[in-house]
Parts: C-alpha cells; sequence; structure tokens
C-alpha cells in the first residue's frame, strides 16, 4: 500500500513517514526545506504540488494494481504573539502552509484517493476548537483546517472517501521548545511597528514572554 505524506520534516510527520516505511508502505514524503531531509532516503526535487501528483502518477502505474491508500497533511507553522504585532507577511506565510498548502495538496490527490477509496487524514490542533493567548494566528488557521475538513467529509462521503482530523495537544516536538518559541515571540515583537511597541511597552512584552514560554512547559508528552 502506498501514502502521500506532507510535513515530514520533523516530528510527527518524520516519524510516522519512517513507521509507515518500516511495516513496508510506499511513502512519498515532503518536506518544506532540503536540508530536513534524512540523508539516507531517495531525495526527489519536486517544487510544485502538480509535479508531485504527476511523480506519484508515474509510481503506480508502473505498479499494476497498485493505488494510493492514504493522503496525510501534516505540515504546520506556529507564531507566537498578538495579533496586532508583526507584520501581515507573517499572516500571509502561516496560511500559505496551514491552510492553502493543505487545500492545494488535498484538491491534486483527491481523484487517485477516489479511484481507491482511501482516506484523507489532516493533522489540526486543539487550537482549531478553542483559542489561547499569543497564538492566534495560529489558531485561526487550524479553525479553518477543521472547517475545510468538516465539508469535505460530508462531500466525499458519496465516493466512500474517509476524512479524518488529528487533533493533538502539547506534545514535546521542535516546534514546542523554549528556543523556538522565544525566536518566534522576539521576531513578531521586533518586526512591530514603534507605534505598536510604544502603546504595549517593554514591561508588558516581557511579561508576554514569560507566559508563552510559560504555556510551553505544559508539553505533556515526547
Amino acid at each position: 500500500m502506498r501514502s502521500c505524506r506532507r510535513g515530514c520534516d520533523t516530528g510527527f510527520g518524520n516519524r510516522l513517514a519512517l513507521k509507515l516505511n518500516r511495516n513496508g508502505y510506499r511513502v512519498y514524503a515532503t518536506v518544506l526545506s532540503k536540508p530536513s531531509f534524512p540523508s539516507n532516503l531517495y531525495l526527489q526535487c519536486l517544487l510544485c504540488v502538480h509535479n508531485l501528483r504527476m511523480f506519484v502518477h508515474s509510481f503506480l502505474q508502473k505498479s499494476r494494481g497498485d493505488q494510493l491508500w492514504a493522503l496525510v497533511n501534516n505540515a504546520g507553522l506556529f507564531s507566537c504573539g498578538h495579533l496586532e504585532w508583526g507584520t501581515l507577511d507573517t499572516f500571509n506565510k502561516v496560511f500559505a502552509v496551514n491552510v492553502f498548502g493543505m487545500i492545494r495538496v488535498t484538491r491534486a490527490f483527491l481523484p487517485l484517493i477516489k479511484e481507491s477509496k482511501g482516506r484523507v487524514v489532516n493533522m489540526v490542533s486543539l487550537g482549531g476548537r478553542f483559542t489561547f493567548d499569543l497564538g492566534g494566528l495560529y489558531c485561526m488557521s487550524k479553525h479553518t483546517n477543521i472547517a475545510f475538513c468538516d465539508a469535505l467529509r460530508r462531500e466525499m462521503n458519496k465516493f466512500d472517501v474517509k476524512v479524518c482530523t488529528i487533533e493533538p495537544g502539547l506534545f514535546v516536538t521542535p516546534m514546542t521548545t523554549d528556543e523556538y518559541i522565544g525566536q518566534l515571540f522576539t521576531q513578531t515583537w521586533n518586526q512591530s511597528s514603534d507605534e505598536v511597541k510604544k502603546s504595549y511597552g517593554n514591561r508588558y512584552m516581557e511579561c508576554q514572554k514569560k507566559v508563552a514560554l510559560n504555556f510551553q512547559n505544559l508539553k505533556l508528552r515526547p
């Protein structure tokens, strides 16, 4: 059986891709950047979703009777700070990966998934069910993910295609380290306008940074 996974640089996506491979699945795994790709795995440079679909389809044609069994969307970016902080470029980047990336890849592979009566598995977050402080932008994207999945689930029912969401809480991953969260927070603050910085003040900023780091220390499991 074959599966296509998006977002296998680190964390959940990386571990699942390796586990499926060990269990005998043929996995088409994608990463955000080449340096994060394990050196012992076959690497094919595909710069757009269309090329990725053609790449997978060519392999399926060579293996008669083989089908794409599942599509797993795991790729995601986090953000940390108030919605008034930073620039709109951060909004664009988060939604480009978390929302439009999921939509583009899903739409591209739905014909193959419908043929196999397979499933689409989307990694979302508890942040898609409630909005937590300093994570407004991230939670906005995850709320959108859940709405997309709810609608797609109903639409794919007639094709016997399952659409599932996985909504983890706080786990130990490279995205939840103190170093990474602190870096995101500082970057967002530094990119804010002088007017915004003045209205909040450095004392408030330092207090909120402590809140962000303390919240991340609630991580439950590795």
